[in-house]
């Protein structure tokens, strides 16, 4: 029975060439489709699996209270991690990470003639190798972190460095003057980690360095949030209990905070889809993993539709044949089977079209929408068992349907004009299918205007051809020479010593004038000549210049402060913010001074946030921001990169333009716009298919009828009209079912940000206009197609 069922496969195939291409290719391009999402989606999901205990592993996250809004930080204080190993028996290990990329410099990296700046430079307690599976390939008789001023590398850090010979032993040089000894060699992290780490020294070591610097002593600095603190639970410890006796950090080691200041446990797997401030990887989102997952159903709903559509829509050529099967002895159940198999054969064609096509694609895919998906994870055997399994079931839900539909007909009347009675099915079925395409589309066009939106916002200050570099050397001495020399060049406007305005801002607890209880606002260090260089306004008072005298040290009592109009406002100094009193007494350091300035508001963190109060120091520290003339760029960088060499030979020069730099921040919705905007066009493009075929259908079963209407003197215009309305009548119906659904979805996404686009009815409107002129193109071609035919030669055919 079953070679028959073949042989009518072929045939059916071979009859209706066209309904077959585009079922296929319909299947085709939805199966890749969501074959490609499931192996990103995966991907998404997998990061920090490896690790054996991964169940009881949590990072210690501080939360602040500000303004009646929870703001959680992913870095906290160093003392921390020891506390937990002492005094908490539900944890069994702690350990603090810190990244030199987040505060320092990247670390430059001497080996005999080679020279490298190094990213993932970090300082670690010992106790990582007892919570993380960090696999040591290589490491000394004392331990790979014992003692001072030993570094641990990975596999690949070895290679570049030594070759193929044994680093263990040998020395490299940190920064200017350090030593280090390799005292054991790692194998690299996985892509799927939320920690990429090449090298690692101990906190010890840190500890030491800092010292060495003029820094406080990380073992006491509880003021200071630099480090990420992970601990490993017992195996009887539950996660919230443990929340609970966190408090009492907050009420040992930070009075007077208790209101505002508290501890949470973040699992490690979920770390890189809730990414908060203070990360050191770009996080993923779960948000986009939940509109890919959705992306994917659609698509397969509108794949199960299409070919339901084209299938029930050659009843009327079938309906004969299934009429003479049934009275040469077919069961319906053999007539259920024939089709069931129809179904499954062109399914399985396409989920094996699609691992063929889709290893050949994931590569440009990659690059294209920046994602990260792995061939090899296409022949996983639990993913291909999975395509097995999603095969059978997209096979019974695209085919069940038609093949009831066809076994249940009376072979006396399956040569009557029965098709009537389906229509309302397709149509359903196509309503369905422009739905899920409106609603993508309008997405994905919301997502575009929101990134327009925010790339052309006034900020606040001045992005373009701004400039930064790194402090390297000796440069903060030679800076005032560095500086002049700058500037005897007209294409450099100003120059200025002052972290960047894109840059994450640590809230620090002040005391303000007027208050008992500390306040809260964003702080950073700033030089002169900062509202210069990034073009702010000062509405108060004046900024900071030579005349004034800087900030000496770390614990200074006469220094000047600029704030925002927000902090004046928050502070209740809208009247008079000059010489209001500020004060900050940290374990590390204390200073008091006064306001001088106050400038206009600007958006110092991504839009994804409100403007919040803002404190600025006087102080030289940070990295250097250049203002450039939008004449000749790659000029001036030239000119810049010869003073930098002349005065500062030992390093290489590091610079990133700041407008760069503020559209990092947008990655994920970038990201999101190009994934949604690719996937959306390919369900878009599914129902088109669809909506092509039933295009065709209608205008060839309603051929006799259009003939008779020919004849009576009707003109092509007067026919495309007539099946336009019926079309246009559908469109309108799926526009205004997905209208509501996808402006609930697309609302809650815009949520995330404080400052939003506008959703325009022009926009909806115009969308709107496109489905119908879609609708119109498609069916005057099928319509004047058809009204070619000789009515004399259709009509003798009846």
């Amino acid at each position: 029975m079953f070679p028959n069922h073949i042989k009518y496969i072929i045939r059916s195939i071979r009859r209706y060439a066209g309904y077959s291409i585009i079922n296929v290719l319909g299947l085709f391009v939805g199966v890749i489709s969501c074959l490609l999402i499931a192996l990103h989606v995966d991907y998404e999901l997998s990061f920090d699996q490896f690790h054996s205990k991964k169940e009881r592993i949590f990072r210690v996250n501080n939360k602040l209270l500000i303004d009646g809004k929870n703001d959680e930080y992913a870095k906290s204080a160093f003392p921390i991690a020891r506390t937990l190993r002492s005094d908490f028996i539900e944890i069994e290990e702690a350990a603090s990470l810190f990244s030199f990329s987040g505060i320092f410099n990247k670390p430059v990296i001497r080996y005999k003639d080679k020279v490298f700046i190094e990213s993932l430079f970090f300082a670690v307690d010992p106790s990582i190798f007892n919570i993380f599976d960090v696999n040591l390939s290589k490491s000394s008789s004392q331990g790979p972190l014992d003692g001072l001023n030993k570094v641990a590398i990975s596999k690949s850090t070895a290679k570049k460095y030594f070759g193929n010979s044994d680093p263990i032993g040998e020395v490299i040089q940190f920064q200017e003057d350090y030593l280090l000894e390799v005292s054991g060699v790692f194998e690299d992290f996985p892509q799927n980690s939320v920690l990429q780490i090449d090298f690692m020294i101990s906190t010890e070591t840190f500890r030491s360095y800092w010292i060495d610097v003029g820094g406080p002593d990380i073992n006491t600095l509880w003021s200071a949030s630099m480090a990420q603190t992970y601990v490993l639970l017992n195996q009887q410890s539950i996660q919230t209990s443990v929340v609970k006796k966190l408090k009492s950090i907050v009420t040992n080691y930070y009075p007077g905070e208790q209101e505002v200041l508290s501890f949470t446990l973040q699992p490690l797997s979920e770390i890189h889809l809730n990414p908060i401030g203070g990360e050191w990887t770009p996080g993923g989102s779960k948000s986009s993993v939940l509109a890919l997952v959705l992306i994917a159903i659609l698509i397969l709903i509108a794949c199960c539709f299409n070919f339901i559509n084209l299938s029930t829509a050659r009843f009327h050529k079938h309906s004969t044949e299934v009429g003479i099967r049934k009275i040469l002895g077919s069961s319906r159940n053999q007539i259920i089977a024939q089709f069931l198999i129809e179904s499954l054969t062109v399914t399985y064609f396409a989920i094996i079209l699609s691992f063929i096509v889709g290893w050949l694609i994931i590569p440009i895919l990659n690059s294209a929408i920046d994602i990260n998906i792995a061939q090899q994870r296409l022949l996983q055997p639990s993913f291909l068992l999975s395509a097995l399994l999603a095969g059978i079931i997209l096979s019974i839900a695209a085919g069940l349907y038609p093949s009831i539909v066809f076994s249940r007909f009376n072979p006396v009347n399956t040569s009557s004009k029965t098709l009537a009675r389906k229509q309302l099915m397709r149509k359903g079925l196509i309503v369905t299918q422009f739905a899920i395409s409106t609603g993508l589309m309008l997405g994905i066009v919301i997502v575009k205007q929101q990134l327009s939106y925010i790339n052309n916002k006034d900020l606040g200050y001045e992005k373009d051809f701004v400039l930064t570099i790194r402090p390297r050397g000796d440069i903060y001495q030679k800076f005032d020479v560095f500086k002049n020399r700058l500037l005897e060049n007209p294409s450099f406007q100003s120059v200025c010593i002052c972290d960047p305005v894109f840059s994450g801002w640590d809230s620090a607890p002040l005391k303000i004038e007027g208050f008992e209880e500390s306040q809260y606002a964003a702080f950073r260090y700033v030089g002169e000549d900062f509202e210069k260089v990034f073009g702010l306004e000062l509405v108060e008072g004046k900024a900071f210049d030579p005349s004034i005298p800087e900030a000496a040290t770390w614990s200074d009592a006469n220094s000047v402060f600029v704030i925002n109009e927000t902090a004046a406002k928050e502070f209740g100094w809208d009247s008079d913010p000059l010489g209001k009193k500020i004060e900050y007494n940290g374990n590390s350091s204390q200073f008091k001074g006064k306001v001088v300035g106050v400038v206009k508001d600007f958006h110092f963190e991504s839009l994804h946030e409100p403007i919040k109060p803002l404190v600025m120091r006087y102080k030289r520290i940070g990295p250097i921001s250049i203002k450039l003339s939008n004449i000749n760029v790659p000029q001036s960088i030239e000119h810049l990169e010869t003073i930098w060499s002349s005065m500062i030979p030992a390093f290489p020069l590091e610079k990133a333009f700041v407008d760069d730099k503020v559209q990092e921040q947008y990655k994920s919705e970038v990201r999101l716009e190009k994934v949604i905007g690719f996937f959306s066009g390919i369900a878009l493009f599914i129902s088109c298919l669809g909506f092509v075929g039933q295009a065709s259908f209608t205008t060839r079963s309603r051929l006799k009828e259009l003939s008779i209407r020919k004849v009576h003197g009707a003109s092509t215009s007067n026919l495309v009209f007539m099946l336009e309305k019926e079309f246009m009548f559908l469109s309108l119906i799926s526009f205004l079912v997905s209208l509501p659904i996808s402006l609930y979805f697309i609302e809650r996404w815009l949520e995330n940000f404080s400052y939003q686009t506008n959703i325009s009815e022009w926009l909806v409107g115009g969308l709107f206009l496109s489905q119908c002129l879609l609708v119109v193109v498609i069916v005057s071609f099928h319509v004047v197609r058809s009204s070619r035919a000789n009515p004399a030669d259709v009509l003798r055919t009846d």
